[in-house]
């Protein structure tokens, strides 16, 4: 393993066991292989628009939501059933109320959440009695207030497309791009599109290896992405994306989009370990012709960084570069962490 890998998977215990808040002497397992919007869908037999009803301790855990997970990295504690109120079935058919099997007691992989009182919505395999969990906490999503409207639209369009297979490739294309230009679907397009730009989660991906670089975009899709992130810029590890994803393609209205976004970013406590990333991206956008030089006191990636000194460098950068004075865009507050893009893996 070489010195990279190493630091990567010492972030991923890292990050989850701060998740859980448990000891740090506590085993850990190789997380999965990241799982989109796309392939949830392609591989659920029911996704559901739900609210969570309760969440009871089973004595027994069937076993079909724990297939993936290796029983050294569990920690205790009895299996739980979920009971989904559902609102609106998405693909397949259900009664009023689905149960749920899912063993929250594993540090990694990490399991799917299902939180009482919360809207969720969730990407199952089985039958009905015997529901699991598609991907882990990859198949629960908790939408933001707004955002169900757009996950109803990718998911109607998904399951569309994949009734009448092979699905054309130009097609799928399209809707990666129509779900990388909303913010609460942003993650899933830009994984597929180009997965490296999420060079955590892209890490543990072991599909990367048959796949042949980042997706081919016509000018109009790129518009469409620009124009999308512009409308709905995002204070999420998604922006680091974006902005590898444009590299080398001038856009003035999505780098002031991007200022905001990292002005916003600047607003918290600690910053997020994929920060010196984004300011390295956008500081070569906007003609910086020495970013990793002034980005160097931060460290790599993955080292512990002071807030103060980030906003030192930023603002020292903004003098130099001659850069607009541009308001921060608030980031929209994360219903449950640890599931979907935020997996922490």
């Amino acid at each position: 393993m070489n010195a990279r890998r190493s630091s990567l998977v010492a972030l991923t215990a890292t990050l989850f066991i701060s998740f859980l808040g448990g000891p740090a002497n506590e085993p850990v397992a190789y997380p999965i292989t990241p799982v989109p919007l796309w392939g949830l869908i392609e591989e659920a037999d029911l996704v559901v628009l739900a609210d969570v009803a309760d969440v009871t301790e089973a004595a027994e855990t069937g076993g079909t939501s724990l297939r993936d997970a290796p029983s050294a990295s569990r920690i205790g504690g009895p299996g739980s059933i979920a009971h989904l109120r559902v609102r609106e079935v998405w693909k397949g058919e259900a009664p009023g109320v689905v149960r749920v099997e899912f063993d929250p007691n594993y540090l990694c992989p990490v399991p799917p959440r299902y939180v009482a009182g919360k809207t969720v919505v969730a990407f199952l395999t089985g039958e009905e009695g015997t529901w699991a969990t598609v991907a882990l906490s990859y198949g629960t999503h908790y939408p933001a207030q707004g955002e169900i409207g757009d996950y109803w639209d990718r998911v109607r369009e998904a399951v569309t497309l994949m009734s009448r297979p092979p699905v054309p490739e130009a097609e799928r294309l399209d809707w990666l791009v129509r779900a990388a230009s909303r913010r609460a679907t942003r993650w899933d397009g830009l994984y597929e599109l180009m997965p490296r730009g999420d060079s955590l989660h892209s890490s543990y991906d072991q599909k990367l290896d048959g796949r042949v670089g980042n997706a081919q975009l016509t000018d109009t899709q790129y518009q469409t992405l620009a124009m999308g992130f512009v409308e709905q810029p995002s204070v999420d590890r998604t922006l680091p994306m974006v902005l590898a994803l444009f590299a080398g393609r001038p856009h003035h209205a999505l780098d002031r989009a991007a200022i905001a976004a990292l002005e916003g970013v600047l607003l918290r406590d600690q910053p997020p370990w994929w920060i010196g990333e984004a300011m390295g991206l956008l500081l070569q956008r906007l003609g910086d012709p020495a970013p990793e030089a002034r980005l160097a006191p931060l460290g790599d990636t993955f080292a512990d960084k002071d807030m103060r000194l980030v906003r030192e460098i930023w603002s020292r950068a903004k003098a130099d570069l001659g850069l607009p004075e541009v308001p921060a865009v608030q980031g929209i507050p994360v219903e449950v962490w640890g599931v979907g893009s935020n997996t922490p893996s």
